[in-house]
């Protein structure tokens, strides 16, 4: 245990591991205290780490998500489970841990602790059961799904509070524009919610997103991207230009530092600002007896490139769509994956306008373009935001 908090040390000052991540291994590194004892590093071997992962298996699903389990050990909330009949944790979590424990195990090793033999005695060769497959673990949405979706009181008028009832007010704020978005895009929720004023502009006509690491400040966490892939530009839809997005943007972040969704407040020690809409989300469509288990946020993603991809025709748009969702360019060779700096952006536009949902319309919410133009750009000249004004004024006119 006294490798503990140095081994958090180096994984935030070298690593910079995020504070929910390190949270996550702090929880691995107790339950292997509790379940294999307190020792000098060099006193483990594989048989403890075989007994960790056993005991894991047969922890609850929720293991961890009630106030109740704090303080209490694997042992006590083991039984309880079993007389309960619980459902249990994956494979998939029990090698998650099994991960986090190896990167203890690595830092011990480099500190001189434990020999590298000692620590892939201990942490390698484990086998685990199958999971499902990677597309098959989340479901994409159905025509059926969106057609709902969209015809519910957010999109059509609501109660200015509960947003699960029918009222007069159509409120566009993270909860109207962010589904969209997720949805005309593919992109991950984290990667929106998160953006600001400074990271949109106009090219010649055509409105991007762009979306990138950055450090945060007091008052925002660190933006960090699943890969280098994920670090890309994003042309907008043209259903977005039809909804008056860049109007809403104008009007909401009229400085480059602003967020595109103040309402939406950064929580938690990583600061994220997608927590919040997640829960909502859930709430709301079981409000409407719209949820479906295995339905998310994160399923607009799969079901924007399932879209996109059945829409393509040929290998260039490919190479657009594994950009536009920031995945590595598919084929492999060196010249694709290390210098594609991916695609011009009146490319990528043209692919991502072939992404379309006929089963529903938004065509009530659409903003007339010469409103929406004046009112973007009558705020961009008064700041002097030469890049996001004088190439869309041109094209605009």
């Amino acid at each position: 245990s006294t490798m503990v908090e140095p081994f958090f040390v180096h994984r935030e000052a070298i690593d910079r591991l995020s504070h929910h991540d390190m949270s996550q291994e702090r929880t691995t590194l107790r339950l292997f205290v509790d379940i294999c004892g307190d020792k000098p590093i060099n006193a483990y071997g594989r048989a403890d780490a075989s007994a960790f992962l056993t005991t894991l298996r047969q922890l609850p699903v929720h293991y961890g998500k009630s106030p109740k389990d704090k303080g209490r050990g694997a042992a006590a909330i083991i039984a309880e489970a079993d007389a309960k009949g619980v459902v249990r944790i994956s494979d998939k979590t029990v090698k998650r841990h099994l991960t986090a424990l190896s990167q203890f195990l690595r830092f011990a090793m480099d500190q001189g602790h434990i020999t590298k033999t000692a620590r892939d005695e201990m942490v390698g060769g484990h086998r685990f059961r199958e999971e499902r497959k990677a597309r098959k673990q989340r479901d994409a949405w159905t025509p059926e799904d969106l057609k709902a979706l969209f015809a519910s009181p957010v999109w059509t008028g609501s109660h200015p509070i509960r947003r699960s009832e029918a009222g007069p007010q159509i409120i566009r704020d993270a909860k109207f524009w962010l589904p969209i978005l997720a949805l005309y895009h593919g992109a991950r929720l984290e990667e929106l919610a998160d953006l600001y004023r400074r990271d949109v502009w106009c090219d010649e006509g055509t409105w991007a997103v762009r979306i990138v690491a950055t450090e945060g400040n007091g008052e925002s966490g660190d933006r960090d991207l699943k890969s280098d892939a994920a670090e890309r530009t994003l042309p907008l839809h043209p259903e977005l230009i039809r909804l008056g997005f860049p109007a809403y943007i104008a009007d909401t972040a009229p400085t480059p530092d602003d967020p595109l969704f103040p309402d939406l407040k950064p929580q938690g020690k990583d600061k994220k600002r997608g927590t919040r809409i997640t829960r909502w989300f859930v709430e709301y469509r079981k409000a409407l007896n719209l949820y479906r288990p295995g339905v998310s946020m994160h399923s607009f993603r799969h079901t924007a490139i399932t879209r996109l991809s059945d829409a393509i025709t040929d290998f260039r748009q490919e190479r657009h769509r594994d950009h536009l969702m920031g995945h590595a360019s598919s084929g492999g060779s060196e010249g694709r994956t290390r210098y594609d700096k991916g695609p011009g952006l009146k490319a990528a536009a043209a692919t991502l306008a072939l992404l379309e949902y006929p089963e529903f319309s938004l065509s009530h919410l659409h903003v007339a373009t010469s409103t929406m133009t004046a009112l973007a750009f009558s705020q961009a000249a008064q700041e002097g935001l030469e890049l996001m004004g004088r190439s869309c004024t041109r094209s605009s006119a």
